[in-house]
């Protein structure tokens, strides 16, 4: 296995090199958000602790010598948590758009992603990728009407939910569930995000509340 300080400052790693990366040159996909399951990420954090790493975090070269991760971000953060300087990384020389398709398919295989999470996924492949919304649904095995179902709900998002969701400071299935208020209805949504922060209410609180199904606790 070869290591990053191997390579001359200018030099491009070939295709599919594993190596040896300084954890701190690796950074975000722009469309992952700052949200992650903890529960998920306690379990993998101790799995790698106990096994090691079995999969390398899957990068491409980006500017100033760093490196963009494609798949593994809940990997980067378990080897965090274990204060790991160095991780393995397989490096994919890749364009922009398939940058972006890797990303999204990665997300589709390896969890479970609620509506907002796709809808943002969908929204990026269309806007940023060139993708017509047949061509996105295709890497769900969606139809186009599914698409676009799943594209307006983030038009009733308001910017502060959107900033909340994109900041980790709001699970993406909350905002899911905050969609369904109508625009105007600040007070209820200020209410529930409060409280969610302060973690006096729970999800199922949430979707009950929401639903007009019982009162939130005080």
């Amino acid at each position: 296995m070869d290591n990053e300080k191997g390579l001359a400052v200018n030099e491009r790693p070939p295709e599919g090199r594993v190596l040896r990366l300084p954890c701190h040159l690796l950074v975000d996909h722009p469309f992952s958000t700052g949200f992650y399951d903890q529960a998920h990420l306690t379990g993998l954090t101790a799995s790698i602790k106990e096994t090691v790493l079995l999969e390398p975090i899957l990068v491409r070269p980006c500017e100033g010598g760093r490196y963009q991760i494609l798949s593994g971000h809940y990997r980067l953060r378990a080897v965090r948590r274990l204060r790991w300087a160095e991780v393995t990384c397989r490096v994919q020389q890749c364009d922009d758009r398939t940058a972006l398709v890797i990303y999204c398919t990665s997300n589709l295989l390896t969890r479970g992603l609620c509506a907002i999470e796709e809808a943002r996924l969908l929204a990026g492949l269309i806007r940023e990728g060139g993708f017509t919304m047949e061509q996105a649904g295709v890497l769900w095995g969606c139809s186009k009407s599914w698409v676009s179902r799943r594209l307006k709900l983030l038009t009733v998002l308001d910017l502060q939910i959107m900033e909340e969701l994109g900041l980790g400071r709001l699970k993406p299935r909350v905002a899911q569930e905050l969609a369904r208020l109508s625009r105007g209805n600040d007070q209820a949504r200020a209410y529930v995000t409060d409280r969610l922060k302060r973690c006096i209410l729970v999800i199922e609180d949430v979707t009950g509340f929401l639903r007009g199904q019982k009162t939130p606790p005080g």
